[in-house]
């Protein structure tokens, strides 16, 4: 990722170091569920699902259908800005990205 998320992680990463430190805990078992938890999390999840299918076998099919998904590419835009991502956006945008998907595999 970028220097976005590295500030995030700091900004995650400090309260946890100082609890562990404190705890005198320097396991970090639960570091994953808490940045799971953390909308950083969510973002990762995210970025990672969209990395697996344009990276994947169905690239060809997905660069078919990238200039119908202006829904998504303003979620894009948006989350690289730092703006935080709008839930309802992200639904409308998979839905604008499931049927442009549907109609050309079924073309």
């Amino acid at each position: 990722e970028g220097i976005g998320q590295a500030i995030e992680y700091g900004s995650v990463a400090g309260p946890y170091l100082a609890t562990a430190l404190a705890d005198n805990d320097l396991a970090f078992s639960d570091w994953r569920r808490t940045i799971e938890k953390h909308h950083l999390g969510f973002q990762l999840a995210i970025r990672h699902g969209c990395y697996r299918a344009f990276y994947g076998r169905r690239r060809p099919k997905i660069e078919r259908v990238m200039p119908r998904l202006p829904a998504l590419f303003k979620l894009g835009v948006q989350d690289f800005a730092g703006v935080p991502l709008s839930k309802l956006a992200l639904v409308r945008g998979a839905g604008q990205f499931i049927a442009a998907f549907t109609r050309a595999k079924l073309a």
